[in-house]
């Protein structure tokens, strides 16, 4: 979809512009109206069949769907935090993470679980060396990169 990308790019975007407040807050203001509004779109799928099959999603689907969806809007409020602190470097490695987890979540078959981990411990490494106040936030974002990639149905293969 469409507004997913948006919302993925959104995020990116945010990354690389963490010291530059109101373009994070535009972009957040952004990121929340896409949410929204994909959450109306799939909550009207669930309750309308014929539109399941439009959409192209299992039910399964729609819900792992929407969990994603939840976490870019949450990862978008993270950075929101963040903004303004001299952070660039370590946001780097956490984009990285957070767009891998993307690829494997729609489907790349050439992302393997090993990877999503190593690029876990070097984020986890690089936040290591930033001020305290921002490491809770950074951990979060983490976390929440990582939780794209548990909801990966090619990612689920290999763990089961």
């Amino acid at each position: 979809m469409e507004f997913f990308e948006r919302m993925d790019r959104l995020t990116s975007f945010m990354c690389d512009e963490i010291t530059d407040v109101d373009a994070l807050k535009d972009y957040d203001i952004e990121i929340d109206k896409l949410y929204f509004l994909l959450v109306r779109i799939l909550r009207t799928a669930i309750m309308d069949s014929s539109l399941v099959k439009v959409i192209g999603l299992t039910p399964v689907q729609i819900l792992d769907f929407r969990l994603v969806l939840h976490v870019l809007e949450r990862f978008g409020d993270e950075l929101v935090i963040l903004s303004g602190k001299p952070i660039t470097q370590t946001l780097q490695k956490i984009k990285e993470l957070k767009e891998k987890a993307i690829q494997a979540f729609n489907g790349n078959p050439r992302v393997i679980p090993n990877e999503i981990e190593k690029l876990k411990v070097e984020a986890y490494n690089y936040v290591a060396i930033v001020d305290r106040d921002s490491m809770p936030h950074l951990w979060r974002l983490i976390e929440l990169a990582s939780d794209i990639a548990d909801l990966s149905e090619t990612l689920y293969r290999f763990n089961v």
